[in-house]
């Protein structure tokens, strides 16, 4: 779950619906805390729409999960996916797809088998997680940015009002996300490498973790997603208190990621922070985006592949969401100003696709953490909630 600061500041509590099989209403009042995250936790009665489930009697129930297009068991739809992974696939098990196998399915056009696919993938989250769904905070700090990225809305060179909160209001919305149970936030930001900027989010942290440490309960976890750091500045925001660090790769295909960034920009030097961050100690995690100009779905394949290898703790995929007066976006607008072009059938599509990359990510990968992200909500609205049974935490 995404909150943003105006969300933060504006809320007094919160009531969240998730709508899929994994959740039902409830306060965040009455949410569980685990070492780390908050969740929601349910059994099978939520998919029967059942909001009370303190009324239904403890006793364990065995469960069978159900394809919604076929009503049959779900282990026996597997056998559908024998012909694109060689063998039938085991409920709740991940499978070393490889390269070919995933582009493959990418590529596939058929829905019965889309479905199966994200039921497949789902029935390894809930083998992992359990019915929970995974709530944090995100506190967008700072839209300043120092880099240009050709795809990014607070790129150096836009025209856009820039903000960046200070201490007291970072700490008080981290406080705010602690009264409500909430297990860990996420400071995010444009990207800054001065040393001011290192030591003012040291003191921030700092300040997070004492004010929220009680003798009962942990500290609240803090996340960070702030770019490319030199290795010390990592080791100096680790030692101050985050535990978690978001860096998207964007793509793993270098060419391609020439293709999106100035000529100052290297993806090699974007691999080579993920590496320091794993050897710091931090969790880490990294992303891409789906369907940029020039990407193929080999790269997306390639993309699986790379958060694979890396061994990352959390994978953050979403579309590529055309941003207007920025150098790629009047890209994608050239390559798609035929008059015959369909924007909510190229968006039916891009949902697809993103779908199947959480999926498939899921399937290969198995434990990362992989947000059902807001982005997918910005090409259909219920899109996170579909993410959330499709693989997606």
């Amino acid at each position: 779950m995404r909150l943003t600061y105006k969300h933060l500041k504006s809320s007094n509590s919160v009531v969240l619906q998730i709508l899929s099989k994994r959740a039902y209403t409830a306060s965040l009042e009455n949410v569980s805390s685990l070492p780390i995250n908050p969740a929601i936790t349910t059994d099978s009665i939520a998919a029967q729409g059942i909001q009370n489930p303190q009324s239904i009697p403890t006793q364990k129930r065995k469960r069978r999960i159900i394809s919604p297009i076929t009503q049959k068991p779900l282990e026996e739809k597997l056998e559908l996916l024998k012909p694109y992974f060689g063998v039938t696939p085991t409920l709740g098990e991940a499978f070393p797809l490889e390269r070919d196998q995933i582009v493959q399915l990418l590529e596939l056009q058929d829905t019965t088998i889309e479905q199966t696919l994200f039921d497949y993938a789902n029935s390894i989250t809930e083998a992992v997680y359990g019915k929970k769904v995974f709530f944090r905070g995100i506190i967008e700090f700072s839209n300043v940015c120092e880099k240009d990225c050709y795809y990014c809305g607070i790129r150096k060179h836009m025209k856009v009002h820039r903000y960046t909160m200070t201490k007291d209001e970072i700490v008080e919305q981290a406080l705010w996300a602690n009264k409500n149970q909430f297990g860990s936030i996420m400071l995010q930001s444009g990207e800054v490498t001065t040393q001011k900027r290192i030591d003012f989010l040291c003191d921030v942290i700092r300040e997070i973790k004492n004010r929220t440490k009680s003798d009962t309960t942990d500290s609240l976890g803090v996340s960070i997603s702030l770019g490319e750091l030199t290795r010390e500045q990592y080791a100096q925001l680790l030692e101050a208190g985050a535990h978690r660090y978001l860096l998207r790769i964007e793509t793993s295909n270098p060419q391609l990621y020439k293709k999106l960034h100035p000529e100052d920009h290297y993806w090699e030097r974007r691999d080579e922070c993920i590496k320091d961050l794993r050897e710091l100690g931090y969790q880490i995690g990294t992303g891409v985006m789906i369907q940029l100009p020039f990407q193929t779905t080999q790269d997306l394949a390639n993309d699986i592949l790379y958060c694979k290898d890396r061994k990352v703790d959390m994978v953050g995929m979403g579309p590529y969401i055309v941003q207007d007066d920025t150098p790629l976006g009047k890209i994608w607008r050239e390559q798609h100003s035929d008059s015959n072009f369909d924007m909510k059938e190229y968006n039916k599509q891009l949902f697809r696709t993103s779908l199947k990359m959480i999926a498939l990510s899921r399937i290969v990968c198995k434990t990362p953490n992989i947000a059902a992200t807001t982005a997918l909500q910005a090409i259909n609205p219920a899109g996170r909630e579909i993410a959330l049974m499709s693989g997606g935490l």
